[in-house]
């Protein structure tokens, strides 16, 4: 398992999420899911990318 940091780019502002995955694949696959659980609105990701 890795720790990932991420970079998400929604339409107002700019957010960073660590993620616990595998592989880079599933690290992607996991943002939804995450901003999900901490927005009213799932909010549309413009861009995300490792760093």
């Amino acid at each position: 398992m890795y720790l990932y940091n991420m970079e998400i780019e929604l339409q107002d502002r700019q957010i960073r999420l660590v993620v616990l995955a595998e592989r880079d694949e599933e690290a992607f696959d996991q943002i939804e899911g995450l901003l999900a659980r901490f927005y009213v609105k799932t909010p549309e990701v413009l861009e995300a990318a490792i760093v």
